[in-house]
């Protein structure tokens, strides 16, 4: 799967740039559809793969392994259309321009594999995920910056606020993964690769959907309400996820406190009555 889904990528990803040589009108926007659709089915399989052979060949380290793979991630990365708008109002020549891409992408390749080595060593995920959801929110409340602040836009605001940015999305992407697999696991999932490959395909599933679903819901928002109040409401976004990870750490907590009174072989047998019981009260 992971070759398969590197060589389908890849080639569609070069027949993507000939595109302009193909008729206008239906027929090129027919072709780039289903040029990109190939190349995402390219991409989800050898991503999924990967998060698979690294849980599979680093048990120990999945954390500190997924955050360097981050790091290559974030180098190859671009983050132009969602901040494009903004710069483009500033009125940047290319080098400033550039020192924006820079600071989100630098301080996301350092973050990464720290927050990976963190994240195996302490094992606090969740806390984690919550210091990147302060981060985001406010980091982007002042990249604008939203009008409920009453401040005026300013290069040096705009940098600092995508540093945030970077720390804040190391902070939200690194965790998750290694505590998905260690959910599934404590759940009674058997440790081998068929569940890492079962945990791989929702998180990458999870992801994908998140960038299909972010920039159609933030162009919508952009021709509606303007930049600066669309920025506002996806700030936002990161407030409604942090009260949902205080509602699982609490349940979490209620968990184990639970679990801590039982052997580890009568672990999956109490998870089993928790969830008839729930679903007898719904």
């Amino acid at each position: 799967m992971f070759t398969t889904g590197l060589f389908v990528c890849g080639s569609t990803s070069v027949l993507f740039g000939f595109l302009n040589l193909s008729p206008d009108g239906a027929t090129f926007v027919g072709l780039c559809f289903a040029v990109r659709i190939a190349e995402a089915t390219g991409a989800a399989s050898f991503i999924t793969a990967s998060y698979a052979i690294i849980a599979n060949e680093f048990p120990g380290r999945v954390a500190t392994m997924f955050g360097l793979l981050e790091t290559f991630t974030g180098l190859g990365a671009t983050i132009g259309p969602p901040i494009g708008s903004l710069l483009y109002k500033f009125g940047l020549g290319p080098e400033q321009v550039g020192v924006f891409f820079l600071s989100d992408c630098v301080v996301y390749v350092v973050a990464a594999p720290l927050l990976g080595y963190l994240c195996d060593k302490y094992s606090h995920a969740q806390w984690f995920m919550v210091a990147g959801c302060v981060c985001n929110f406010t980091a982007l409340m002042f990249i604008g910056p939203s009008p409920l602040l009453n401040l005026e836009p300013a290069v040096w605001l705009t940098v600092t606020s995508l540093c945030f940015v970077g720390l804040g999305c190391a902070l939200q992407l690194v965790p998750p993964f290694n505590n998905c697999l260690a959910q599934a696991l404590d759940c009674g999932f058997p440790n081998n690769f068929e569940t890492y490959g079962l945990v791989s395909g929702l998180f990458a599933s999870a992801f994908a959907f998140g960038h299909f679903l972010g920039p159609a819901v933030g162009g919508l928002l952009v021709q509606s309400v303007g930049y600066w109040w669309a920025d506002t409401y996806i700030a936002f976004t990161h407030v409604v996820l942090l009260l949902v990870l205080f509602v699982f750490i609490a349940w979490q907590c209620r968990r184990d406190k639970a679990f801590d009174k039982l052997s580890g072989e009568d672990r999956p047998i109490l998870l089993s009555n928790l969830k008839k019981k729930e679903n007898a009260e719904r």
